[in-house]
């Protein structure tokens, strides 16, 4: 059975994942060159720890 023709994906003119091998080195570049990853750090000192449990038990 084909299952590509089961499915209901929308039909547009832009390409579904938005050229995303070419944009994520370029994202990454920008996250770090902001320093984004530590500005979230700082944000949360002294904050209490949150755990998100995901996953089976």
């Amino acid at each position: 059975m084909e299952y590509k023709a089961t499915l209901n994906l929308p039909k547009t003119d832009f390409p579904m994942k938005a050229n995303l091998p070419q944009r994520e080195p370029e994202l990454l570049a920008s996250w770090e060159k902001e320093r984004l990853y530590e500005q979230i750090q700082e944000a949360g000192k002294g904050r209490p720890l949150y755990v998100l449990h995901d996953g089976p038990p």
